[in-house]
Protein backbone atom coordinates (compact mmCIF):
# COMPACT_ATOMS: atom_id res chain seq x y z
CA UNK A 1 0.00 0.00 0.00
CA UNK A 2 1.40 3.11 -0.97
CA UNK A 3 2.07 6.27 1.71
CA UNK A 4 -1.29 8.33 0.46
CA UNK A 5 -3.67 4.90 1.13
CA UNK A 6 -1.84 3.68 4.13
CA UNK A 7 -2.64 7.85 5.83
CA UNK A 8 -6.01 7.38 4.63
CA UNK A 9 -6.80 4.07 6.05
CA UNK A 10 -5.25 5.16 9.27
CA UNK A 11 -6.73 8.32 9.53
CA UNK A 12 -10.19 6.50 8.80
CA UNK A 13 -9.49 4.03 11.83
CA UNK A 14 -9.03 7.25 14.17
CA UNK A 15 -12.10 8.27 13.32
CA UNK A 16 -13.16 11.25 15.42
CA UNK A 17 -11.06 12.30 18.40
CA UNK A 18 -11.34 16.16 19.76
CA UNK A 19 -7.80 16.31 19.55
CA UNK A 20 -6.70 14.85 16.09
CA UNK A 21 -7.45 16.32 12.80
CA UNK A 22 -10.75 14.75 11.41
CA UNK A 23 -10.68 13.29 7.79
CA UNK A 24 -13.98 14.25 5.93
CA UNK A 25 -13.03 12.46 2.86
CA UNK A 26 -10.98 11.36 0.46
CA UNK A 27 -10.24 11.13 -3.69
CA UNK A 28 -9.31 8.66 -5.65
CA UNK A 29 -8.08 11.12 -8.54
CA UNK A 30 -8.86 14.83 -8.41
CA UNK A 31 -10.02 16.59 -11.41
CA UNK A 32 -7.85 19.34 -11.40
CA UNK A 33 -4.38 17.82 -11.36
CA UNK A 34 -5.24 14.05 -11.33
CA UNK A 35 -4.03 13.25 -7.68
CA UNK A 36 -5.72 11.87 -4.98
CA UNK A 37 -6.29 14.10 -1.86
CA UNK A 38 -7.30 13.78 1.65
CA UNK A 39 -9.62 16.13 2.79
CA UNK A 40 -9.14 17.64 6.41
CA UNK A 41 -11.07 19.33 8.88
CA UNK A 42 -9.89 23.00 8.49
CA UNK A 43 -8.27 24.54 11.58
CA UNK A 44 -7.24 27.96 11.88
CA UNK A 45 -4.37 28.56 13.92
CA UNK A 46 -0.84 28.13 13.93
CA UNK A 47 1.40 25.14 14.05
CA UNK A 48 2.68 24.47 17.93
CA UNK A 49 6.37 25.25 17.27
CA UNK A 50 5.53 28.93 15.41
CA UNK A 51 3.37 29.32 18.55
CA UNK A 52 6.25 28.58 20.45
CA UNK A 53 8.56 30.78 18.47
CA UNK A 54 5.90 33.38 18.81
CA UNK A 55 5.90 33.41 22.82
CA UNK A 56 9.48 33.40 22.93
CA UNK A 57 10.15 36.05 20.42
CA UNK A 58 7.41 38.53 22.41
CA UNK A 59 8.38 37.70 26.15
CA UNK A 60 12.15 37.99 25.19
CA UNK A 61 14.25 37.66 28.42
CA UNK A 62 11.21 38.51 30.61
CA UNK A 63 9.59 34.93 30.32
CA UNK A 64 8.01 33.76 33.50
CA UNK A 65 8.20 29.58 33.72
CA UNK A 66 4.89 30.35 35.50
CA UNK A 67 3.41 32.02 33.21
CA UNK A 68 4.12 30.04 30.37
CA UNK A 69 3.54 26.36 32.40
CA UNK A 70 -0.42 27.09 32.73
CA UNK A 71 -0.60 27.04 28.77
CA UNK A 72 1.89 24.21 28.62
CA UNK A 73 -0.37 22.10 31.53
CA UNK A 74 -3.31 22.13 29.49
CA UNK A 75 -1.61 21.48 26.33
CA UNK A 76 0.27 18.71 27.46
CA UNK A 77 -2.91 16.70 28.42
CA UNK A 78 -5.09 17.10 25.37
CA UNK A 79 -2.11 15.93 23.25
CA UNK A 80 -1.22 12.86 25.77
CA UNK A 81 -4.81 12.25 25.68
CA UNK A 82 -4.78 11.77 21.61
CA UNK A 83 -1.07 10.10 22.00
CA UNK A 84 -3.21 7.56 24.13
CA UNK A 85 -5.90 7.11 21.53
CA UNK A 86 -3.62 6.41 18.43
CA UNK A 87 -2.07 4.28 20.46
CA UNK A 88 -5.33 2.62 21.68
CA UNK A 89 -5.98 2.00 17.90
CA UNK A 90 -3.18 0.58 17.44
CA UNK A 91 -1.18 3.31 15.28
CA UNK A 92 2.17 4.50 15.77
CA UNK A 93 1.61 8.14 14.26
CA UNK A 94 5.91 8.31 13.59
CA UNK A 95 5.79 12.09 13.48
CA UNK A 96 5.09 13.34 16.48
CA UNK A 97 6.09 16.54 17.17
CA UNK A 98 5.17 20.20 17.95
CA UNK A 99 5.55 21.05 14.15
CA UNK A 100 2.30 18.45 13.49
CA UNK A 101 0.70 20.38 15.92
CA UNK A 102 -2.45 22.93 15.00
CA UNK A 103 -3.57 25.14 17.66
CA UNK A 104 -7.85 26.22 17.04
CA UNK A 105 -8.76 29.61 17.70
CA UNK A 106 -10.20 28.60 21.13
CA UNK A 107 -6.32 26.83 21.91
CA UNK A 108 -7.10 23.29 21.35
CA UNK A 109 -4.78 21.25 19.98
CA UNK A 110 -4.97 18.75 17.23
CA UNK A 111 -2.67 16.27 16.14
CA UNK A 112 -1.73 16.09 12.34
CA UNK A 113 0.03 14.83 9.60
CA UNK A 114 -0.07 11.05 9.55
CA UNK A 115 2.01 10.93 6.56
CA UNK A 116 4.76 8.74 8.56
CA UNK A 117 1.96 6.28 10.73
CA UNK A 118 1.81 2.97 10.77
CA UNK A 119 -0.11 0.16 12.42
CA UNK A 120 1.94 -1.83 15.12
CA UNK A 121 1.23 -5.01 13.09
CA UNK A 122 3.26 -3.39 10.26
CA UNK A 123 6.52 -2.41 11.16
CA UNK A 124 9.17 -1.14 9.14
CA UNK A 125 11.34 -3.35 6.36
CA UNK A 126 14.16 -1.30 6.66
CA UNK A 127 16.43 0.70 9.22
CA UNK A 128 15.15 3.96 9.76
CA UNK A 129 18.71 5.63 8.45
CA UNK A 130 20.32 9.56 9.64
CA UNK A 131 19.82 9.93 5.53
CA UNK A 132 15.70 8.95 4.99
CA UNK A 133 14.24 11.91 5.32
CA UNK A 134 12.16 10.57 8.79
CA UNK A 135 12.46 13.31 11.59
CA UNK A 136 15.58 11.31 13.23
CA UNK A 137 15.62 14.12 15.89
CA UNK A 138 12.21 12.65 17.53
CA UNK A 139 12.66 8.72 16.52
CA UNK A 140 12.50 6.32 19.48
CA UNK A 141 16.18 4.06 19.86
CA UNK A 142 14.48 1.50 18.57
CA UNK A 143 13.63 2.63 15.67
CA UNK A 144 17.37 3.08 14.70
CA UNK A 145 18.32 -0.16 14.78
CA UNK A 146 18.38 -2.77 12.23
CA UNK A 147 15.53 -4.62 12.33
CA UNK A 148 13.78 -1.47 13.55
CA UNK A 149 11.12 -2.78 16.10
CA UNK A 150 7.87 -0.25 16.22
CA UNK A 151 5.61 -0.71 19.08
CA UNK A 152 3.49 2.23 21.11
CA UNK A 153 7.19 3.10 23.46
CA UNK A 154 8.14 4.56 19.63
CA UNK A 155 5.61 7.10 20.33
CA UNK A 156 5.62 7.30 24.01
CA UNK A 157 9.72 8.78 23.32
CA UNK A 158 8.46 10.96 20.64
CA UNK A 159 5.94 12.45 23.09
CA UNK A 160 8.91 12.78 25.56
CA UNK A 161 10.74 15.02 23.16
CA UNK A 162 7.37 16.98 22.06
CA UNK A 163 7.15 17.77 25.64
CA UNK A 164 10.66 19.08 25.93
CA UNK A 165 9.98 21.14 22.68
CA UNK A 166 7.09 22.37 24.66
CA UNK A 167 8.87 23.67 28.06
CA UNK A 168 12.24 24.48 25.74
CA UNK A 169 9.49 26.80 23.66
CA UNK A 170 10.26 25.53 20.50
CA UNK A 171 13.69 24.65 20.68
CA UNK A 172 15.28 21.84 18.37
CA UNK A 173 16.24 18.68 20.18
CA UNK A 174 19.80 17.45 20.34
CA UNK A 175 20.65 21.38 19.40
CA UNK A 176 24.27 20.09 19.96
CA UNK A 177 24.44 17.17 17.16
CA UNK A 178 25.12 19.46 13.78
CA UNK A 179 23.57 16.30 11.70
CA UNK A 180 21.01 13.62 11.83
CA UNK A 181 23.62 11.06 12.06
CA UNK A 182 25.47 12.24 15.13
CA UNK A 183 21.75 12.52 16.64
CA UNK A 184 21.02 8.44 15.60
CA UNK A 185 24.81 8.16 17.31
CA UNK A 186 24.09 10.00 20.53
CA UNK A 187 20.67 8.11 21.29
CA UNK A 188 21.69 4.92 20.07
CA UNK A 189 24.77 5.70 22.89
CA UNK A 190 22.22 6.31 25.66
CA UNK A 191 22.78 10.01 25.76
CA UNK A 192 19.83 11.87 26.37
CA UNK A 193 18.91 15.68 26.68
CA UNK A 194 19.11 17.75 29.39
CA UNK A 195 16.25 19.31 31.15
CA UNK A 196 14.98 22.67 29.38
Amino acid sequence: MDQFANEAVLLNRVGRHPNIVRMLGMVKQSRLDGLPLIVLEYVGGPNLLDFLHSKLKQAGSSLSGSAVSIVHYDLVGRLFRADLFSIAVDISHGDLSARNIILTDDFHAKLCDFGLARSYDDSPKEKVSPDCGLPIRWAAPELLTNPPVRHPKSDVWSFGLLLWELFSLGATPYPTCVTERAVAACVLSGWRLAVP
